[in-house]
C-alpha cells in the first residue's frame, strides 16, 4: 500500500504540500496507481507539509508493515500540519516518522508561517 500526495484524488503528485492524499495499491510496484483505496482532504487553512525525504510525494509500506521510501529504504522523515497565524504561538505540530515506524509529534512555533517539515 501506498500513500501519497495527490493533486486530483486518483494520482500521485510531487510536492511538499499535501492538501489531498490518496491511499493506493500499486500491485507490480511500478509506480502507476493500480486502484485507490481512500481519498483525505487537508481543510483550509491547516496546511500539511511533507519533508523533502518523502521522495516523489510517496511513503510505501511493505508487508512487514513499516515505512519506505521509493527506494525501498525505511523512511526518516517529517510532516508539519500548521496554521498560519501567530496565536497560537504553537502553530505548527511536527509529526516524525524514523526507522519505517516509529512515530512521534511534538509542538513547535512557526513563527506565523508554515515552512516546509525539515528532513530527519
Amino acid at each position: 500500500m501506498t500513500v501519497c500526495r495527490s493533486g486530483d484524488g486518483i494520482r500521485c503528485t510531487t510536492g511538499d504540500v499535501w492538501s489531498t492524499w490518496i491511499a493506493v495499491v500499486d500491485s507490480d510496484r511500478d509506480g502507476a496507481v493500480d486502484d485507490v483505496l481512500r481519498v483525505g482532504t487537508v481543510a483550509a487553512p491547516v496546511q500539511l507539509r511533507g519533508s523533502s525525504s518523502i521522495r516523489d510525494g510517496r511513503i510505501d509500506f511493505r508487508s512487514d508493515g513499516l515505512a519506505r521510501t521509493i527506494d525501498s529504504e525505511l523512511l526518516n522523515a517529517s510532516f508539519a500540519a500548521c496554521l498560519p497565524t501567530s496565536s497560537p504561538v504553537d502553530n505548527v505540530r511536527r509529526i516524525s516518522i524514523v526507522s519505517g515506524s516509529r512515530i512521534s509529534t511534538h509542538a513547535e512555533s512557526g513563527g506565523g508561517r508554515c515552512d516546509a517539515a525539515a528532513n530527519l
